[in-house]
């Protein structure tokens, strides 16, 4: 190993992608009149042609790392807002299995505390319309107050973390990508906490599946081979599948319109280690997501896609 190998300059890079309005104010089918805004969901005027399928990359590093470099393709620093103070990183520790009761069945998910400083700003990148204002946003509030004020919505936001050395592309770097969860501002700086990616599906207000809206339509043995349920229609509920209905999981091949019920046919009882039971009028029949075999990172895409 050579000597360079260990003089190295390690490079840290903080990257919030920021969704921005596709359409141009003023110009169909935006027909927005008046002082224009920042393309964002807070400041959109014409909220039926707001199209956030755009997005920009803000990206900070620590003051002292601000410089340009020589390299062909290496990520310039001086590109970046230099204006990062502290990166503090936990990482996801799974719960196999469910085999610690103290955790959630998808452990502990990956945290990021990010300090950036604030600091006056004169919006350049940042207002699509900088050109038209009749003001110098230089004398318009800090960066982050005019940020939040345009983005009070940034939960969800991604929030990349790069580590790397300099002289390397980003593509080059290790990217961990996360959720923002919260910022809070003070005078000086604000704090981001952001949550990996899986947030999204351990938030408490996702379930998967979604909550299934009907119920027996009569009572039925533990030996049903079918079953009617009120309140529902056939869409609420998959072709083929498995329903819950009290503590007995059912398995069926066929659901149908039968006058004003759903009717599940093709019942196999008492499954996924469960026994088959008899069960009243009016309890509920739950939808049941399940995976077999499946890869988790495939689990993962269906859960963030789908639900």
């Amino acid at each position: 190993m050579s000597n360079t190998d260990f003089s190295r300059e390690p490079l840290q890079v903080v990257e919030i992608i920021q969704p921005l309005c596709s359409r141009v104010f003023g110009t169909s089918p935006c027909l927005a009149v008046g002082d224009k805004c920042w393309n964002t969901d807070k400041t959109c005027k014409f909220i039926t042609a707001l199209d956030l399928s755009d997005s920009i990359a803000i990206r900070f590093v620590s003051p002292a790392a601000n410089r340009v470099l020589d390299e062909a393709g290496a990520f310039q620093p001086s590109a970046a807002i230099p204006a990062l103070l502290a990166v503090d990183t936990a990482p996801t520790v799974l719960n196999v299995a469910g085999g610690d009761d103290n955790m959630s069945p998808l452990g502990v998910r990956a945290v990021a505390n990010v300090a950036i400083k604030d600091f006056p700003f004169n919006d350049v990148g940042l207002d699509p319309y900088l050109a038209d204002r009749s003001y110098d946003p230089i004398t318009q509030g800090s960066f982050w107050t005019k940020w939040l004020a345009r983005n009070p919505f940034h939960t969800g936001y991604i929030l990349n973390i790069y580590d790397g050395y300099f002289g390397q592309s980003l593509d080059e770097m290790i990217r961990r990508e996360y959720s923002i969860e919260k910022i809070d501002a003070s005078r000086s700086q604000v704090r981001i906490v952001a949550k990996d990616i899986l947030r999204k599906v351990t938030d408490t207000e996702v379930t998967a599946p979604r909550l299934s809206p009907g119920s027996l339509a009569a009572n039925i043995t533990n030996a049903a081979a079918s079953l009617q349920v009120a309140g529902a229609i056939p869409a609420d509920y998959p072709a083929s599948g498995r329903i819950r209905i009290n503590n007995e999981i059912i398995a069926y091949t066929g659901r149908a319109l039968s006058g004003s019920n759903v009717e599940f046919t093709g019942l196999t009882r008492g499954q996924l280690n469960t026994e088959a039971a008899a069960h009243n009028q009016f309890d509920r029949v739950q939808e049941v997501l399940s995976y077999e075999a499946e890869p988790y990172s495939d689990i993962i895409y269906d859960l963030l896609v789908t639900y």
